[in-house]
């Protein structure tokens, strides 16, 4: 199904055309960079900041630190989500079958079932934290090449022209051709540092909020009863 794209039409001179320039302590969100000597109206420059995104896509933010969480959510509306996580895995309801790993880390994807709690599935992320996890403006800046302006979404395409026909511009609208997003636990026994927010040091020892996690989100840690309690 064809979707409302940039509606290119006219003959446009291509100077640079590649990866997006910049240094990047993550991956950069666009991927691919064309640069032209003519403006494109629908965008409001001469820059197509491509993300691609195929047709299967799952994760949109992996191995997430607090720093890059926090450019996506209110700190309190996280904070309580966290919280919820961990009350969750000491009380073994926030998983189906349970897990024998020994920390869950943070990422974002399309999945709505990787977690539940109270009776729902993982947070959804509203359509102003979708948008930034889609795009990282945040984080690299809305100038930045490393930031994306319009996305192509679906199989590879047959042609340029069908490529140029169906990018679609990342505005208020983009978001009904995305999927929805969702807050995603994987367990993980590899060492990820910051973006492993809840941890223990064995099978048998008790689970614990990251101190980088609690500290970037405000979260005080107290002991009741030997069991490490949160608010």
């Amino acid at each position: 199904m064809k979707i409302t794209s940039l509606n290119i039409k006219k003959k446009l001179e291509v100077t640079y055309i590649g990866e997006p320039r910049g240094k990047t302590p993550g991956k950069p969100k666009t991927d691919l960079f064309v640069e032209l000597k003519q403006n494109i109206s629908e965008i409001n420059s001469n820059k197509l900041k491509i993300s691609l995104k195929a047709g299967n896509a799952t994760f949109v933010e992996n191995w997430t630190r607090p720093s890059r969480a926090l450019q996506i959510f209110d700190k309190d509306k996280l904070k309580q989500e966290v919280i919820k996580i961990y009350n969750g895995i000491v009380d073994n309801t926030l998983l189906k079958k349970g897990t024998t790993t020994l920390n869950l880390a943070f990422f974002i994807s399309t999945s709505s079932k990787t977690y539940s709690i109270e009776g729902r599935g993982p947070l959804k992320l509203n359509d102003v934290e979708a948008l930034e996890a889609y795009t990282a403006t945040n984080k690299f800046g809305a100038d930045s090449e490393l930031t994306p302006n319009c996305f192509f979404k679906g199989n590879v395409p047959e042609s340029i022209s069908e490529f140029i026909d169906n990018l679609v511009p990342f505005d208020s609208g983009a978001l009904k051709y995305l999927e929805d997003l969702y807050i995603h636990i994987r367990g993980s026994n590899e060492s990820r540092g910051g973006s492993l927010f809840i941890k223990r040091e064995s099978i048998d020892s008790p689970w614990y909020i990251n101190p980088d996690w609690a500290t970037a989100l405000d979260i005080k840690e107290e002991v009741v009863d030997g069991v490490r309690k949160y608010k």
